[in-house]
């Protein structure tokens, strides 16, 4: 998919942004189960969901309990999970994403911690905008979902990106800027509009009943 950075011009709410980080770190949680490192982007997204590393424990020959280095009064945290890792490796992590400008170092609650910079948010979105994908219900309600945009001509590279983002998300083309799909995609477009700033030039429509849709159905398998 051909991308162009609207970040700086987006519309993300601190609660939208922790809700896209949290849906990539359920994606992400996956790959690193058997893992014992922790990876830069499962880092990232942890942090995106409101989290911040007490730096007493990541440093060296210094005694703690993961419990108490993980803390966030908006987010219920698995301290197991970040026991199993190895505390070395993460330090070299967050080296390499400080020097990146990802993250930051700064005084809270009486710690030193680790926390999310505004460059490193726009990373999480630019990996949020690659994992994008609607996921599918066991069955359909019998709605379908039109998108529709209406993009100025001096804007075809957003044109073409919200068109290849649909189709990549296997939307149908039913018309030049109309695109069909039968599942719930709410929170996927809503974060495309939020992505390239596009705002009302995008519309999602919710319709109960479409004419003639005999060969829609089949497209979709519904």
């Amino acid at each position: 998919m051909t991308k162009r950075n609207f970040v700086k011009e987006s519309s993300f709410t601190e609660k939208q942004f922790q809700k896209t980080a949290s849906y990539l770190f359920e994606r992400y949680q996956h790959e690193d189960r058997e893992k014992k490192f922790a990876s830069v982007k499962h880092i990232l997204t942890y942090l995106g969901m409101g989290a911040t590393i007490a730096t007493a424990f990541i440093a060296p020959n210094v005694a703690g309990t993961l419990g108490k280095a993980f803390f966030s009064s908006s987010f219920s945290y698995e301290p197991d999970r970040w026991k199993r890792f190895n505390r070395g490796y993460l330090r070299q992590s967050l080296k390499r994403l400080e020097l990146q400008k990802l993250i930051q170092y700064s005084h809270s609650d009486g710690q030193d911690v680790v926390t999310i910079t505004r460059e490193g948010k726009t990373k999480i979105l630019k990996y949020s905008l690659d994992q994008l994908e609607v996921k599918k219900p066991t069955s359909w309600d019998g709605n379908w979902r039109v998108v529709i945009y209406d993009i100025p001509a001096r804007d075809r590279s957003v044109q073409s990106v919200i068109r290849d983002a649909l189709k990549t998300m296997g939307f149908y083309q039913m018309q030049e800027s109309v695109y069909l799909y039968p599942y719930p995609c709410h929170d996927e477009v809503e974060f495309l509009r939020s992505y390239y700033a596009v705002g009302s030039m995008v519309k999602y429509l919710l319709v109960t009943k479409l004419e003639d849709d005999a060969s829609y159905r089949e497209y979709f398998g519904v």
